[in-house]
């Protein structure tokens, strides 16, 4: 058997299981870092491009928009995976905005994490993989996407830091989101900065 033949690809009875959601209220607020220039609310990938992220589609039927519970999951997913020596520059962080996207309306996630993975069939390295083996992950978004309880998106934990949480969101709950996010630039942030910063070890250069 090779080694992709082993790894946790979807059960053929996904669609019969019943899915371990979590409903987070109206009102709740997650974070999102992302690049200066580009929408705070962008579900990718963009229409005719092909699948770059964990869980983006691999056939392209939805687009997904990823979050974090935290400053510190935002962190992690953004910077920690490109992060090569414990230091990053300032010029670097100023690429990024900082965005407080509230919802609007209940959504439902998949918790895909933890105790919840065994009854699906997963593991963890369907999250914490290297991106050379994207196509598991995909796979999973597109089951759990199809899934007969149709869930909004899916909650699990940053590869680089497994006690925070993060989201996935497919576009089906793009109409739950505040149409107008808070956002400023990432280095208006020195109290958010500074409390990432010390949480990884990681340094700051001009």
């Amino acid at each position: 058997m090779t080694a992709e033949a082993r790894l946790p690809w979807p059960p053929t009875d996904l669609d019969t299981r019943a899915l371990p959601l979590e409903p987070v209220p109206r009102g709740t607020r997650w974070i999102r870092f992302y690049r200066a220039g580009k929408a705070p609310l962008r579900f990718g990938p963009q229409p005719g491009r092909p699948p770059t992220w964990r869980f983006d589609d691999p056939s392209g039927r939805y687009r997904v928009l990823y979050l974090g519970q935290s400053d510190a999951a935002a962190f992690a997913e953004t910077f920690l995976r490109e992060l090569r020596l414990p230091i990053i520059a300032k010029q670097d962080l100023a690429k990024y905005r900082r965005a407080m996207v509230e919802l609007q309306s209940e959504v439902r996630l998949v918790r895909f994490y933890g105790p919840y993975l065994t009854p699906l069939g997963a593991t963890a390295e369907v999250t914490h993989c290297p991106g050379s083996l994207y196509q598991l992950p995909r796979a999973w978004s597109r089951s759990l996407w199809g899934h007969p309880e149709q869930p909004d998106g899916i909650l699990y934990t940053a590869r680089h830091d497994e006690t925070v949480l993060c989201i996935a969101l497919f576009d089906r709950a793009a109409g739950a989101l505040a149409s107008n996010p808070v956002t400023g630039n990432l280095l208006d942030y020195p109290d958010v900065l500074g409390a990432v910063l010390r949480r990884y070890q990681v340094g700051l250069t001009e």
